[in-house]
């Protein structure tokens, strides 16, 4: 009985910590376009040309891309310290492979956005 009531309440926890974050299913979702918002956060995250990897004094970087005619990608990267392009992308791409409709989390001192929406940047 213990064993069971343990592993139901553990299951419900790591449930809800996968879906933490992420937005509800309304307005525009990752659909089709979940690859090229992978390839969109691989080139904003790249910090030697001016991405949003890099040094943060607490400060946040922005960056927008278009996924196609009318849908684009907007990301968001707060924190303090050295952000490396890796970490970065495990960041934003954790909200676009794990949440359909984009989400927001938080890693280590980093606040990461991935949000998909109508329209171009």
């Amino acid at each position: 009985m213990y064993l069971f009531t343990f592993t139901a309440i553990l299951a419900s926890a790591v449930t809800t910590a996968s879906a933490a974050g992420c937005y509800s299913e309304t307005g525009p979702g990752w659909g089709d376009l979940r690859q090229a918002a992978n390839n969109a956060a691989d080139a904003v995250c790249n910090g030697d040309s001016g991405g949003v990897a890099g040094n943060f004094d607490g400060n946040s970087k922005y960056a927008c891309r278009n996924l196609g005619e009318t849908m684009k990608a907007e990301f968001w990267v707060t924190g303090t310290g050295s952000l490396s392009d890796q970490d970065c992308k495990f960041g934003l791409k954790e909200e676009i492979n794990g949440c359909g409709w984009g989400g927001e989390n938080t890693h280590g001192s980093f606040y990461y956005r991935s949000d998909p929406n109508d329209g171009q940047c």
